[in-house]
């Protein structure tokens, strides 16, 4: 054979074999961490799920159901008759009841009604009923009014403890009245009480709540995205070259859970998490917060470390879930937790119910 002929068949080769990586390893990363990439615009789940409310700003549209849509999921969400992600009914008897509060992370950005970490809970510990009263946006000062709420409606229902998820950017909602273009109530402190503010909630956004009907649109899909590997490659070679340029790339949702560190309110955070315990403790429910550590979280900065120690001295019960550092944890664009991210959360918080004596 010419020399010509034995480079031809060593280039052939090498092509061969690039390809055969290529596919085993786009068939081994659908597997371990699917990139699936769907190209639609986005749209504020407040519109077709959400409505107007003069205390909360928006609570969850009884029975509704609406795709939900975004670069990197399409899914169905589902609404029970309180305007609630949840499958359970709000109160068990026999069953340890626990109540859930938290913002986008903890209602399911992203993933299907079955995969959120709540039916995950209660699917693993049958002997648990745990009821999620979270919604995307919320800040702790809304988790504490819709907590308060909640207990108003069931005054006679004994509920074992409750479970606050809080994730980095739930430290700038506390600082603002109106959130993501959306009007909200909000605490001041005055002499170290808390004052509620702007309530009733003005209704800016009523024309918002009222559209029923979402049209979704597909944006920049190609050959190429249908390959989870070039989706996973050109995700994280845009995110670090935004790491070199001192920028950081957001997901199109608007900020809804992404750290914003410009403005913080630690005395306020911890003052509304303080009130959060009192609450529980009237009603004799452990109290507990899981302090949320993601991708675009500095696990260690002085905001963290801070409230860590006040939640410390305040004898609030407290321990860390963390998605960083995993490629599986997280979506791959909009980094809020997938289903395998809430899976996780559901042992985490299964295992904090246990070890707070909560039977």
């Amino acid at each position: 054979m010419s020399r010509l002929g034995t480079a031809a068949s060593r280039i052939a080769l090498i092509a061969l074999g690039t390809l055969v990586a290529i596919a085993l390893a786009e068939v081994g990363l659908r597997l371990v961490s699917p990139h699936p990439y769907y190209g639609y615009t986005y749209i504020p789940p407040q519109q077709g799920l959400f409505m107007y409310d003069p205390l909360l700003g928006w609570v969850g549209r009884p029975h509704a159901c609406a795709q939900f849509a975004n670069l990197d999921f399409d899914v169905r969400v589902t609404l029970d008759g309180a305007g609630y992600r949840n499958s359970a009914p709000p109160y068990v008897n026999g069953k340890c009841n626990v109540v859930a509060l938290g913002d986008s992370y903890a209602w399911g950005w992203g993933v299907k009604d079955d995969e959120l970490f709540s039916r995950r809970l209660n699917q693993r510990a049958t002997d648990v009923n745990l009821y999620n009263l979270s919604a995307p946006g919320y800040g702790t000062d809304q988790e504490l009014l819709a907590l308060e709420r909640f207990f108003e409606t069931h005054p006679s229902r004994a509920f074992a403890a409750v479970i606050l998820l809080l994730s980095a950017n739930d430290l700038e909602d506390v600082t603002h009245d109106v959130r993501y273009t959306y009007p909200k109530p909000k605490f001041v402190l005055e002499r170290g009480a808390l004052r509620l503010t702007n309530v009733p909630v003005p209704e800016l956004k009523r024309a918002e709540y009222d559209r029923s009907e979402r049209s979704y649109q597909r944006v920049g899909r190609g050959a190429l995205t249908s390959l989870h590997l070039y989706n996973l490659v050109r995700f994280r070679v845009g995110r670090a070259l935004d790491l070199l340029g001192g920028t950081s790339r957001g997901s199109p949702s608007e900020g809804f859970g992404r750290q914003d560190s410009r403005s913080v309110d630690l005395d306020l955070t911890a003052r509304l998490l303080e009130q959060v315990a009192a609450i529980c403790a009237e009603r004799a429910a452990t109290f507990h917060v899981v302090l949320l550590i993601t991708s675009d979280t500095t696990p260690d900065s002085w905001q963290w470390l801070n409230l860590g120690q006040r939640l410390e001295e305040a004898g609030i019960g407290h321990s860390r879930f963390s998605s960083r550092g995993s490629l599986d944890a997280e979506l791959w664009y909009d980094r809020h937790f997938s289903a395998r991210g809430h899976r996780r959360l559901a042992r985490h918080i299964f295992s904090a119910l246990r070890e707070a004596g909560v039977r």
